[in-house]
């Protein structure tokens, strides 16, 4: 019988509300693994067909709460159920089946777990009862600083072993195999080695963008002509000829135009969002860059991509409302020092527009252009901690995901991270350092937008080079190589 059953919370909670501190909880993806990780297979596949598999698991009507993270990377909360509505779902199953599922008790908590000693506690989400319900709320997740009217979480930050403590939870019930004995290590091992694989990826996607490096599908095509153009040739040839081509698919000449067609002809969009220092939720500013690959196409980049960075186009908005905030706690506010143009005021309520229209045709441009403005470009958006920005712009009330234009994310701060060998990110001033970027009124968003902008063409210009640069001097020094 899988017919809907209510769970009686014992309480009203509304969204944002903190759980009861004795409330004991269990990740709502261990749920869904439950069947998989904890049951035998002579009970699995009827339990599974009964009450998980084809959406079943969401026909049940969940009682949703959620939990953030404290590092500032994190933008995802972890959602959860309490392990009480889950044993009275164990209970309806075992009735029903015959069976004694249980929580696992030697799991060591990476099953269920308890936020005690003033650690910060769940949130209660909402109640769901079909997957697009549970999609619904995802969506609308607080953010991690939203509480309730009158209501504030204290945490003792000062206090290392309880943050540690509160961390090792979140760890445990996030990765449960990582409670087995060695498997923590190997865990954060192969999440590290992924992470700087989708770094080093982004990386190649906007040298692709930018015309640097040819395009996947013109590769893969180049790689086929050259193999069926001489049939017969040995495999050895064929290794060196591959490799030749994939040599050549990367290339930068500062004094020519890119060499390859840019890919998918983007707009790269760079945003950058100020906020005040004691409070997240007064936005103060808001800096736009833009980068028409089209606009670049025809140009020599000049060192480094500096005469790509000419063809930038800055934006710095600045909120009436909130003008005379300004932060000197924790960095040192200067929104009144534009490095790039003149600032414009925008009221709160027009935010939300203005934000939209600079993702539309003409993307910030002044002058008059021939482009049909009902051309659909695909657009990058770019951003130093991206996610950070993304979260801002909700505040505002503009969600850049709803953008069916939205091509994909860049990050320079990992680009930066992965090209520097950087066990952390690096500020934006720091990365700017790196790459011989002299910056000025740094935290003002119109000047971080377009530095930011600057950054990401240097990275994807200093990889080419520095890769260049290994392959002359292992030719140099290689004495087999071939002359």
């Amino acid at each position: 019988d899988n017919s809907l059953q209510k769970f009686n919370l014992g309480y009203r909670a509304r969204r944002g509300e903190l759980a009861l501190e004795n409330e004991r909880f269990c990740t709502f993806q261990s749920i869904k693994d439950y069947p998989y990780q904890y049951i035998g297979n002579t009970n699995r596949q009827k339990v599974v067909d009964s009450y998980f598999g084809q959406g079943k698991l969401y026909n049940q009507s969940w009682e949703l709460f959620y939990i953030y993270e404290l590092n500032e990377e994190a933008q995802n909360p972890i959602i959860l159920v309490t392990t009480r509505q889950l044993n009275q779902f164990f209970e309806k199953i075992n009735t029903d089946l015959k069976i004694k599922l249980t929580i696992p008790s030697g799991s060591k908590g990476a099953f269920e777990v308890k936020f005690e000693n003033g650690m910060p506690r769940p949130r209660y989400l909402g109640n769901a009862q079909s997957k697009n319900t549970v999609e619904e709320l995802l969506l609308n997740v607080p953010l991690k600083d939203d509480y309730l009217k009158g209501e504030h979480e204290i945490f003792p930050r000062e206090n290392e072993k309880l943050i540690q403590e509160f961390k090792d939870k979140l760890f445990l019930i996030s990765n449960p195999s990582s409670g087995k004995k060695g498997s923590r290590k190997k865990n954060n091992k192969e999440k590290t080695t992924k992470k700087k694989q989708a770094w080093n990826h982004s990386i190649k996607r906007v040298q692709r963008y930018l015309g640097i490096r040819l395009s996947s599908t013109e590769q893969s095509s180049a790689q086929n002509d050259t193999k069926d153009s001489d049939p017969n040739h040995s495999r050895q040839h064929s290794s060196r000829q591959i490799a030749e081509d994939l040599t050549s698919s990367v290339y930068f000449d500062p004094e020519k135009p890119a060499a390859f067609p840019t890919e998918d002809s983007v707009v790269f969009i760079c945003v950058d969002v100020e906020a005040w220092e004691r409070n997240s939720k007064i936005i103060t500013e808001i800096g736009f860059a833009t980068l028409d690959t089209k606009d670049i196409a025809s140009i020599a980049p000049g060192e480094r991509g500096t005469n790509w960075m000419k063809a930038i186009r800055p934006r710095h908005f600045r909120v009436i409302e909130h003008k005379d905030y300004v932060n000197k706690d924790f960095v040192t506010g200067c929104a009144d020092r534009f490095e790039f143009g003149n600032s414009e005021f925008i009221s709160l309520k027009d935010a939300p527009q203005v934000v939209s229209s600079c993702f539309k045709h003409p993307f910030s441009k002044i002058e008059e252009i021939s482009e049909d403005e009902h051309t659909s470009r695909k657009i990058v958006l770019v951003g130093h901690d991206v996610l950070s920005d993304v979260v801002y712009l909700r505040k505002l009330g503009y969600d850049v995901f709803n953008l069916s234009t939205l091509e994909e994310l860049i990050d320079t701060a990992e680009m930066n991270r992965y090209l520097t060998r950087q066990l952390n990110p690096q500020n934006l001033g720091a990365a700017l350092y790196g790459l011989g970027i002299t910056a000025w009124n740094l935290h003002n968003a119109g000047n971080d937008a377009v530095y930011t902008l600057q950054a990401m063409i240097a990275l994807a210009i200093k990889q080419v080079t520095e890769r260049e640069k290994k392959n002359r001097a292992d030719t140099e020094y290689n004495p087999h190589s071939e002359k």
